[in-house]
């Protein structure tokens, strides 16, 4: 039986199912036409950063230390809260920043992603400790302020600079073909929903001026019994792993780095390979000049499951007037995807043979099939490129 996470006030035409395809999620308990409001409530309902936010401090421990407060308090700034906390996942949502082992970082094997993951985690755990010394709290460590700060950074909407959770909209899965949007709307008198704000908080209470978020019904509409699901963004899986804790399953918007920064550029093409030990000061001053012929910086060239990064033709006819390097395009990414799908631990096959036989844990999982999509994507972007050079 379906087991559904009771969040008041009732009534509503949406509700949280626990146990579902994508997990919790959100579904409609009705049908809604094209446009139509879902559920709607005012900004401050939700938990955010303010202009007062305090600018040495990570948006993510901020709102983390808001919402352990009223939780040890039993007091809300908003309407009672406690059925929300009560609906949240009991397991950290964000793995590799807060659950995996440093060996387990490590098994993602993809050198920029293990830097970042590995700074994210120092910066959190450096200024934890300080807000734990500075709260003089006893109901809460770090260990549950790991775990808050991994339910705000994986259900935040960012508006206007700002990030906010709102209690029944961040329960909405992700979906790169949607059914709902969220949206910021400054002028609820004049929109369509006051009905679904009405269910959430009293208006003539609020004042019909009052900002708010609404999820709204795509163009298709939403069917009763339909989950109801958002785009978290046209995101690569990097992003989708550090911030929100999962990877996508066929995500069409994932990329590879094939070079971060001109300079990588520059010892590649004269070095073959990111060693090159030649003269430093020849692949600073190279890098200057082309970045100003090219007029980027050149950080993140990537290669895509659809094709490469546009910056890449650019790069090959600059290169031929500053250095007189005629640089077959083609050529230079196949080479560049060989030599990246070399420095991985394991092969494309060891890993589907993990995947398929291991008896891995979830964290180890998670890592085998974010580096397995990387090398998929290397490897059809050679087998592509084949077929034309």
């Amino acid at each position: 039986m379906e087991k559904e996470c009771d969040l008041k006030p009732k009534p509503c035409g949406v509700r949280v199912r626990e146990q579902g395809p994508r997990g919790r999620g959100l579904v409609a308990n009705r049908n809604f036409a094209p446009g139509e409001t879902l559920a709607s409530m005012p900004v401050h309902v939700g938990i955010g950063t303010t202009m007062e936010t305090n600018p040495g401090l990570p948006w993510t421990l901020e709102l983390a230390c808001q919402m352990l407060e009223e939780r040890a308090a039993q007091r809300s700034k908003a309407w009672d809260r406690k059925s929300w906390w009560e609906c949240l996942p009991k397991e950290n949502a964000n793995p590799v920043l807060f659950a995996f082992t440093e060996g387990e970082v490590m098994e993602l094997q993809d050198e920029d992603t293990v830097q970042e993951a590995q700074s994210m985690r120092e910066i959190f755990e450096d200024k934890a400790a300080e807000v734990i010394r500075m709260s003089n709290r006893t109901e809460w460590g770090v260990e549950e302020l790991s775990w808050a700060a991994s339910m705000m950074q994986s259900r935040c909407f960012i508006t206007d600079g700002e990030h906010w959770t709102f209690p029944l909209i961040d329960m909405c899965n992700h979906d790169f073909q949607p059914n709902a949007q969220v949206e910021s709307i400054r002028s609820p008198d004049a929109c369509q929903g006051l009905d679904a704000l009405e269910e959430v908080a009293s208006i003539d209470r609020l004042g019909l001026a009052a900002d708010r978020f609404a999820l709204v019904a795509g163009d298709r509409g939403v069917y009763a019994g339909e989950e109801i699901l958002i785009s978290y963004g046209n995101w690569p899986n990097d992003v989708f792993l550090l911030f929100f804790g999962f990877i996508p399953d066929d995500n069409p918007h994932d990329a590879v780095v094939l070079f971060n920064g001109a300079e990588e550029v520059v010892r590649w093409v004269v070095g073959e390979g990111r060693n090159y030990n030649g003269n430093a000061q020849f692949v600073k001053d190279t890098a200057r000049m082309l970045v100003a012929e090219v007029g980027d910086d050149l950080q993140r060239i990537v290669v895509l499951r659809d094709g490469v990064d546009a910056r890449i033709p650019a790069v090959a006819t600059k290169m031929l007037k500053l250095m007189n390097y005629d640089i077959n395009v083609m050529a230079l990414v196949s080479d560049r995807c060989e030599w990246l799908l070399q420095t991985y631990m394991t092969t494309l096959e060891e890993d589907e043979d993990l995947l398929r036989c291991a008896e891995l844990s979830s964290n180890e999982q998670l890592a085998v099939r974010y580096r397995l999509g990387k090398k998929k994507l290397l490897q059809g972007a050679i087998s592509a490129i084949s077929g034309v050079i």
